[in-house]
């Protein structure tokens, strides 16, 4: 035996041997066989051991082989020497991932030290076990010695117990180096094992210990453990604190071993973290799922870790509590709840409920707070109490409550329960409660709520609301009363959640609620004051919106929250804050419909459903419908008003009045006065209306209640259609609606008018779809009926026009008026006139817009503004003009006192001596236009600028258009260079380039050079210019030219053809398309390109060539055509891409338009040329485009000929 024993040391010899040099221990490599084999020959050896002590020792050899055994296997251990003794090279190396094939010699020094102390364990324990006595006596030798021998209970005499007790120490001070190196945020994450090989010895060593004491009494694992720790906490020993005066047996293991730790209680806290879930691991490492609690140590929790902390011992800071509550957490799931633990924590925190409990490291994140909603703190609350929740960002406290959650679980809540409540109520007493800081006073709340969450509701809400009235409300600070009003909404969404009836908490906080608001109404309160009483009562609205949110039947009392003081604050309230007051009507008006609306679907009774949610209408009437209706007729509402309104109207749909209700308006009532009332404001109204129109509940019931609803929606339309003058999406989703009313629709299918986007246009669109369709109303009777159903959609239009007139302005509001007022009396005035009612709509339109009092009275002078609306709209009166003379509208017999006497006369014979309908027509409409602009401008000129409006009426095509003017001579004495530029007019042939040439050369100051590039055609004063540069001709298109040579040409041409004047010249030519973007660079020509559909072109060829079919109408001849005119489109659109109608150089205008409104486009291509649309010009244009002129040309460049029948032709 001692040769066998002598060959293991020296394979350990061998295996140390390899990784030492001269200067110690190196962390050099090598051969891992060579390793393995050293390993499994010593592993061998002690498996040999075994089965040698199981198989052939017996009775009889006992007495003389154990003895001898015991001795070779303590030599064995001191030859090898303590794992804590390992150099800190071999220890940091002593995990690979490679395992056992690593050529890591630290890693096989490491695991062979394993595998002997975990051999000789095993070797003893089987002599302990199969001969408990034998040997005992005879040895006589103990393997350790110091105070870990002596002083706790380790027999001496067991070498089983010593060499358990040695590799225990060992492991736990090589756990404690560990500890020392690690970080508070690794505290949870990083565990004590330096490897795997480590846990599986510590399971091992478990497994032996607990079977022991299973099978022969003795200690346990925990108990082993224990006593070590427990050593650990009170053997505060330092490197080289073991006394010279102790003589030390070399032959022997000291115990304890020297170890240094810088907090014992720290590294227990962490150890027994990591310790307790090994139970879960099986004997052969196998990790299972936990059915039952495991095999617990909350003695030594209690005991050593817990007492020390609550008798104030001891001072931990936030960061290692933390960590300490967070191992409590993870051990109660581990070992179930234990009450304790859960007393041990509650007297630690009780005395430190006023402190933050700051988190050091985490910012902003790390500080207490104080919840601002009652929704989050209950979902703060709720989230303790969830058992898969995270805990990153709790403090101690809070992981404390979540702690006193787990373990007052459905298992163990009632038993627990009950022994614990005593222990929290009675901590509380009102010297206590006033001693609370704000933070202690919101601590107290979440531990309160988190009791209610998983305790006895009603018993800890009526306890919590008892403590509360402790504090004496009237002389707390204001923090604490917000977080008495949070604490107490907590409960009620509890007592939702858990379909509670709240009542009793809703008078408590009504109760304070109305004496705030009697304060906060008082009109000398201090702003201060002021300031702190808003801030109570918007958290009130805040928390009382979360309750109806969070109510799902509102069958809970919830109307109690909603006191008589809301409606005292209506009337004291600025205007952001009664904004908020009524965001917080709408939501619950809103959550109330909801709900109304889902609970009647549910229930067949109707009246139960009626009565249910009666109360809740009734409170909220009576607070603050009265006040919505006043403040619905001010100057400036909030916009949140018209919600209210809606919803309050919506409310009486489904609730109507009654006796004995709070409701006194109905259905009909409340829309008639927020929709159509011309008192309430046009904000409110057209948003009321967006609420009201879509609902098609509320269409129904004004169908058949209220017959007349649609005229009257259409005239608040247009009453907020005078007041709204800015686009905005409420007006624009209004005029959406009022187009899907069946009555505006019916009315515009017989009109074609073009979709807009803004508002104001499709209120005018309404006004011309009016007037046409009264001039297509056939027979008399049907007239009047339709008279008297259009008057209507117009209402008291006056009133709104003569306020806006009154307050002149602002501008935008003022064109409005003018533009809508115009419109009328262009397209409506034969029945907004009836000879038969003085007070009929025309004449009061005319008195309030076009003739002001004001303007013939010498003493006022006329507002600018209106001055200047009356000047831009009043052409939009000239048409009907002729129709308000033969209706007698005495104009002529207001007197004019503000004129001299000699224009005075002057106007009266120009009355007498003009007696013809034409005259009268335009004295009648120049006579106010003078009277206008007398007093600031000279006669003629005013009398010239209507003449110019007059003219410019007759050029606008038909339809809707947008209101544009002739630009006046002032405009023309301010135009830039460009009116002085040269002109270019192309195109493909037989796009109408002549003619548009022709209305161009009408102007004044100009020379036509027509075709200056055909080789047909010759110059014409142009000087001694004959000559031209050689084209090519190839049936009009494809031409070949001399592009340099005309340039010259034209450089020479331009200055003969102008003979000294500043003419203007009108080039046309549509040879020149093709080459026009070179001309247009090199001369800065103004350009006009035509554009006609191809097949147009084609029969306009058709036209003026008599012998064209013969010649040319076959299929080829046509695919040629038509390619080349391809090219010259293709021309037009690469120019097009270019420019388009965005630059000042270039105009691009389709042929089919000008046939279809030739007065408008020749206007709009003279403005491009800088060139005025004078009345000898549109005389001009009407001559050579009326419908007089033949249909066909009966010469070629003939430009007399009817343009209607041209465009229908093509």
């Amino acid at each position: 035996m001692e040769k066998l024993f002598f060959l293991v040391r020296q394979q350990l010899n061998k295996l140390e041997n390899t990784t030492i040099t001269s200067t110690g221990w190196s962390l050099g490599t090598g051969s891992s066989a060579s390793f393995m084999t050293s390993r499994h020959y010593i592993r061998t050896f002690l498996e040999y051991v075994k089965v040698y002590v199981c198989r052939y020792v017996n009775e009889m050899n006992a007495e003389q082989f154990i003895p001898q055994l015991y001795c070779h296997l303590h030599v064995l251990l001191l030859h090898l020497g303590r794992l804590t003794e390992l150099p800190s090279s071999v220890l940091n190396q002593c995990s690979a991932r490679q395992g056992n094939t690593s050529t890591n010699t630290s890693y096989h020094i490491f695991h062979c030290h394993l595998d002997v102390h975990w051999g000789v364990l095993e070797i003893l324990h089987l002599i302990t076990t199969k001969y408990p006595n034998a040997g005992i006596s005879s040895s006589g030798q103990r393997w350790c010695q110091g105070p870990g021998v002596e002083d706790y209970s380790v027999d001496p005499s067991d070498p089983f117990q010593q060499c358990l007790q040695l590799l225990l120490w060992d492991l736990v001070v090589l756990a404690m180096k560990k500890h020392g190196k690690l970080s508070m945020k690794e505290y949870l994450s990083v565990s004590p094992f330096h490897c795997t090989c480590i846990r599986e010895l510590w399971v091992m060593l478990r497994e032996l210990t607990d079977y022991r004491q299973e099978h022969m009494g003795k200690n346990s694992f925990w108990i082993t453990l224990d006593e070590i720790l427990q050593q650990v906490l009170h053997i505060q020993q330092q490197p080289g604190t073991c006394s010279s005066e102790v003589e030390m047996d070399t032959d022997k293991f000291w115990l304890p071993p020297i170890f240094q730790c810088s907090n014992t209680t720290d590294f227990c806290w962490w150890l027994l973290h990591n310790m307790a879930p090994l139970y879960a691991y099986t004997s052969e490492g196998e990790h299972v799922s936990l059915t039952n609690p495991l095999q617990n140590n909350y003695m030594f929790l209690v005991q050593s870790l817990l007492k020390p902390l609550t008798s104030g011992e001891q001072q931990v800071d936030e960061a290692h509590l933390r960590c300490y509550m967070q191992t409590s957490l993870s051990l109660c799931k581990l070992w179930g709840p234990n009450i304790d633990v859960l007393i041990h924590l509650w007297d630690y925190f009780y005395k430190k409920l006023n402190h933050h409990f700051q988190i050091q490291g985490l910012g902003v994140e790390g500080l207490a707070k104080i919840n601002k909603s009652a929704v989050s703190w209950l979902e703060k609350c709720k989230n303790l109490t969830k058992p898969d929740s995270r805990v990153d960002h709790m403090n101690s406290f809070q992981l404390f409550l979540k702690h006193l959650s787990s373990s007052l679980g459905e298992q163990g809540k009632n038993i627990i329960w009950k022994q614990l409540k005593g222990r929290f109520y009675s901590k509380f007493h009102p010297r206590r409660m006033q001693e609370l800081t704000e933070i202690g006073l919101h601590n107290f709340t979440e531990l309160f709520i988190t009791l209610a969450l998983i305790g006895d509701l009603e018993d800890v809400a009526g306890k919590m609301a008892d403590f509360y009235a402790m504090l004496q409300m009237d002389n707390v600070h204001h923090g604490h009363r917000a977080v008495v009003w949070r604490g107490m909404f907590v409960l009620m969404l509890t007592y939702e959640e858990k379909g509670v009836d709240i009542s009793f908490l809703a008078e408590k906080m009504a109760q304070e609620f109305n004496a705030l608001c009697w304060e906060f109404s008082n009109d000398t309160l201090e702003s201060s004051r002021r300031f702190q009483l808003w801030s109570f009562i918007s958290m009130y609205l805040d928390c009382v919106q979360d309750v109806f949110e969070a109510s799902d039947q509102l069958k809970l009392s919830e109307y109690k929250l909603l006191g008589r003081g809301l409606g005292q604050i209506l009337s004291a309230v600025r205007e952001n804050e009664l904004r908020i007051v009524l965001n917080f009507l709408q939501l619950v008006l809103a959550r109330h419909r909801i709900i109304y609306k889902r609970v009647s679907q549910q229930l067949s009774d109707q009246h139960q459903v009626t009565q249910q949610f009666r109360e809740v209408a009734d409170a909220l009437w009576v607070t603050a419908y009265q006040f919505v209706q006043t403040h619905s007729c001010t100057l400036t509402p909030p916009p949140q008003l018209a919600d209210v309104a809606a919803s309050f109207t919506m409310l009486t749909l489904n609730l109507p009045p009654g006796p004995s209700t709070g409701i006194k308006e109905d259905f009909l009532s409340s829309f008639q006065y927020f929709g159509c009332n011309a008192a309430v404001s046009a904000s409110v109204s057209c948003r009321y209306l967006n609420h009201m129109l879509p609902n098609q509940l509320v269409i129904e019931r004004l169908s058949s209640d209220l017959k007349n609803y649609q005229p009257l929606v259409v005239q608040a339309w247009f009453k907020c259609a005078l007041y709204l003058f800015k686009d905005n999406d409420q007006m624009q989703e209004l005029s959406r609606l009022i187009l899907k009313l069946p009555e505006v629709g019916e009315l515009f299918e017989h009109v074609e008018m073009e979709a807009s986007d803004s508002y104001s246009t499709v209120v005018v669109q309404f006004v011309v779809a009016l007037g046409q369709s009264y001039h297509k109303t056939e027979g008399l009777m049907n007239k009047i009926k339709f008279r008297e159903h259009a008057t209507e959609y117009f209402g008291d239009i006056t009133r709104h026009i003569g306020i806006i007139l009154k307050n002149a302005g602002p501008p935008e509001a003022l064109k409005a008026v003018y533009v809508i007022g115009g419109y009328m009396v262009k397209h409506c005035a034969q029945f907004l006139y009836v000879k038969s009612k003085p007070d009929c709509l025309l004449p009061s339109l005319l008195d309030s817009l076009v003739l002001p009092h004001v303007l013939f009275s010498a003493s006022k002078t006329l507002n600018p503004s209106i001055l200047q609306a009356i000047k831009d709209h009043l052409h939009l009166w000239r048409k009907r003009i002729q129709f308000i003379m033969r209706m007698r509208v005495h104009v002529t017999s207001i007197r004019i006192t503000s004129w001299t006497a000699d224009i005075e006369v002057t106007m009266r014979l120009w009355m007498t001596r003009f007696t013809t309908t034409f005259y009268l027509v335009n004295m009648c409409f120049v006579f106010p236009f003078m009277t206008l602009f007398i007093r600031n401008e000279n006669l003629n000129e005013a009398a010239n600028r209507g003449a110019e409006r007059t003219c410019n009426e007759h050029v606008y095509p038909s339809g809707l258009q947008k209101d544009r003017r002739c630009k006046t001579d002032a405009d023309a004495d301010n135009a830039d260079m460009f009116s002085r530029s040269d002109v270019l007019i192309t195109g493909p042939p037989r796009s109408g380039t002549t003619i548009a040439g022709k209305i161009a050369s009408y102007s004044e100051n100009t020379k036509y050079l027509h075709e200056p590039m055909n080789p047909i055609e010759r110059l014409v004063n142009c000087g001694n210019i004959t000559a031209k540069p050689k084209v090519y001709k190839n049936a009009d298109v494809n031409l070949v030219v001399d592009i340099k040579g005309w340039q010259r040409f034209y450089s020479e041409m331009f200055p003969r053809c102008r003979n000294g004047t500043d003419n203007r010249l009108i080039l046309k030519d549509p040879i020149a398309l093709k080459f026009s973007h070179s001309l247009q660079k090199r001369f800065s020509l103004l350009v006009v390109v035509k554009i006609r559909h191809p097949a147009a072109l084609i029969a306009s060829d058709c036209a003026r060539r008599s012998d064209w079919r013969a010649r040319y109408c076959h299929t080829k001849s046509i695919m040629r055509y038509l390619a080349q005119r391809k090219e010259q489109f293709q021309i037009i659109v690469i120019l097009y891409k270019l420019y388009g109608n965005q630059t000042k150089f270039w105009y691009f205008t389709k042929h089919e338009d000008f046939c279809d409104n030739p007065l408008w486009e020749a206007r709009r291509m003279l403005e491009f040329l800088r060139m005025r649309f004078t009345h000898s010009i549109l005389h001009k244009v009407e001559n050579i485009t009326s419908i007089e002129n033949p249909s066909k040309i009966k010469r070629y460049h003939d430009i007399h000929i009817n343009s209607k029948a041209v465009r229908d032709t093509s």
